[in-house]
């Protein structure tokens, strides 16, 4: 399946992100620290809204912390 494309009552990838975004920037607005539980799909969508590598590949389960070092940059640390 192509990424513009969703699958029978589903949405598109750009559709995912775009709800991944909004769930974040909720998120966020609550007073630090903040804890979001995801799956690696999510993780995924949320790489891409903060310019994270996409080399910053996590294994399953894994706890992160993620934190601003800078205007749109985050620096990535297992725990």
């Amino acid at each position: 399946m192509r990424a513009r494309e969703a699958p029978e009552g589903g949405e598109t990838y750009a559709e995912f992100c775009a709800r991944v975004d909004e769930g974040l920037i909720r998120a966020l607005a609550y007073p630090a620290p903040v804890l979001v539980v995801a799956h690696g799909g999510i993780f995924a969508a949320l790489r891409r809204l903060l310019g994270l590598a996409p080399s910053a590949q996590i294994g399953n389960a894994v706890p992160v912390r993620l934190e601003p070092v800078g205007p749109r940059s985050w620096a990535v640390a297992e725990l």
